[in-house]
């Protein structure tokens, strides 16, 4: 910012309040441009994610992302990430185009990605609610890596401890090659949004508006074709996670039944 006011000749405090009230109309517009699909768009989504590898029922991708921070001046140990900096995990859900439907940000670095799920809107919601208040129908799910968990509403792959079936193999290609996705979105976001790679603001609060609004700016680009041609070449702040364990025995029975189901068609 400071750049700016320099290049310019503004003030760099007029640049500051111009810059954060662009921002906070950003994030005003997050219901309007971050949107979950309604269940007839959930069946085009699904078609969509079918083309990709053959893989059925999916919704959206999801995982979690970190975007380097400043040092808090509270709890900094809480924002350490296994990089060993400080970061606040960006977790999205897209569809197959590359669109965000919803997005979570905030968890401190030091953080897994499922805890950054449990603390998500969608997760409470399925909760409160039950699954098919965001995936409608028992054939749709959304898919994740193995940093989460194999549930009804959401598919992992399978764990690989050497001895995996060919046709567990061949499921675990399929679903790699739907779920990459969301890591192209991701680095579609940093490649367009440079800022992403390294925010320097003052705190939590303000990092998290700014990653919201380049993901409201995101969506706003593609629903209008406006496509970036540059990728970041994957997330390089990425670490491998196991799966945390959620108390839900019933739905994890159903979504190892769902999951040896898809299992054999795409086996």
């Amino acid at each position: 910012m400071d750049e700016v006011g320099d290049r310019f000749g503004v003030a760099v405090s007029t640049v500051h309040k111009e810059v954060y009230l662009v921002v906070k109309i950003l994030c005003d517009l997050k219901t309007r441009y971050i949107v979950w699909p309604t269940q007839n768009e959930c069946t085009i989504i699904e078609n969509q994610f079918r083309e990709r590898a053959g893989f059925p029922g999916v919704i959206g991708a999801i995982d979690g992302c970190h975007v380097h921070v400043l040092a808090p001046a509270r709890d900094q140990a809480a924002y350490n990430d296994r990089k060993m900096s400080h970061s606040i995990i960006l977790q999205g859900i897209c569809t197959a185009t590359k669109i965000f439907t919803n997005v979570s940000i905030g968890t401190p670095g030091s953080r897994h990605d499922c805890t950054a799920m449990a603390l998500s809107s969608i997760h409470r919601k399925i909760v409160s609610e039950g699954p098919k208040s965001v995936i409608y129908e028992d054939r749709f799910h959304l898919i994740g890596d193995k940093a989460y968990p194999n549930r009804c509403w959401l598919m992992a792959p399978y764990k690989d401890n050497g001895n995996l079936t060919r046709r567990q193999k061949k499921y675990n290609y399929h679903h790699s090659q739907t779920r990459v996705v969301i890591e192209h979105t991701f680095g579609l976001l940093k490649g367009r949004w440079r800022r992403l790679l390294a925010l320097g603001l003052k705190d939590v609060a303000e990092d998290t508006n700014f990653i919201l609004a380049a993901c409201v700016l995101h969506n706003f680009c593609y629903l209008r074709n406006d496509l970036v041609i540059q990728e970041m070449a994957g997330d390089a702040r990425r670490v491998e996670q196991q799966a945390f364990a959620f108390n839900d025995q019933q739905s994890k029975e159903v979504g190892s039944q769902k999951r040896e189901e898809i299992c054999d068609i795409v086996g």
